[in-house]
């Protein structure tokens, strides 16, 4: 216990600014998403809110993960008073008898949990994503499906390397490479947006209906959205019929007029 608290205490300095540094990261990323001219509209007094908000989210992500996945296990021998590591992700990719038959099932299978992940779990994990504990999973399950999804690429290529021609399997490898790349990427840009809309503002907050009202009598058939807030400015876009957008910036106090 006291090597840890030694330790926060060598660090303190840098742990105060690691919630300015992640508010200020989170702030810029969505004026920018706006226009890299809206970045003027920063809000300094913001910062600390927005990085503590972001802490305790990436609190709740880690519960779970950081004993999910350990590198080496350790077993002990008890007749010969011995301990060897065996390494889990090696164990699990080692192909001993290489079959084109074996390696093209665990390709089709890699395939089908790649658009289970993407199709299925995404979108239901997106519809749930207010509920506590769908925070505290989300992580952890996604790691796990994205290290099964590995395993089995990695298994069908060991296959491939060995049956197949030296072209086909580059060409196969550099698919699955894209392929485990990508879909992450979309996955966690999907999650991305759905919490970023999570936590603008409550849905069920009376202030902003008036405001949003108030916009709508102004511009007419037109759809209007909240796009981004801090604790000076709210931006909203407001799309016309033919697609045309424009960005329109309320002070935050308008929230409070009666």
């Amino acid at each position: 216990m006291k090597k840890y608290l030694d330790l926060i205490k060598e660090n303190f300095n840098l742990i105060v600014a690691i919630p300015p540094i992640l508010g200020a990261l989170w702030q810029i990323t969505e004026l920018s998403r706006l226009s890299l001219s809206y970045i003027r509209f920063f809000s300094i007094s913001q910062l600390v809110a927005d990085g503590v908000l972001i802490l305790i989210l990436l609190l709740v992500f880690s519960l779970g993960v950081f004993m999910l996945y350990k590198k080496d296990v350790t077993i002990y021998n008890e007749d010969k008073i011995e301990e060897r590591k065996i390494n889990i992700f090696e164990d699990l990719t080692t192909v001993k008898k290489p079959s084109i038959l074996w390696g093209s099932c665990y390709y089709i299978l890699s395939f089908m949990f790649i658009i289970i992940w993407l199709k299925i779990i995404n979108n239901w994990f997106i519809e749930n994503i207010k509920e506590p504990y769908i925070i505290a999973i989300l992580f952890p399950f996604n790691l796990i499906i994205f290290l099964i999804i590995l395993t089995l690429i990695v298994r069908s290529l060991e296959h491939f390397k060995k049956t197949v021609k030296k072209r086909i399997a580059e060409f196969l490898y550099l698919f699955m490479i894209f392929l485990i790349t990508i879909v992450p990427f979309i996955i966690f840009k999907s999650y991305y947006l759905e919490f970023n809309k999570l936590m603008l503002l409550p849905n069920n907050l009376e202030n902003i209906k008036k405001v949003e009202n108030e916009i709508k009598n102004n511009h007419k058939n037109t759809t209007i959205k909240l796009k981004y807030l801090n604790d000076k400015y709210i931006f909203y876009s407001i799309t016309d019929k033919k697609g045309n957008e424009k960005i329109k910036i309320i002070k935050f106090d308008n929230l409070f007029i009666e």
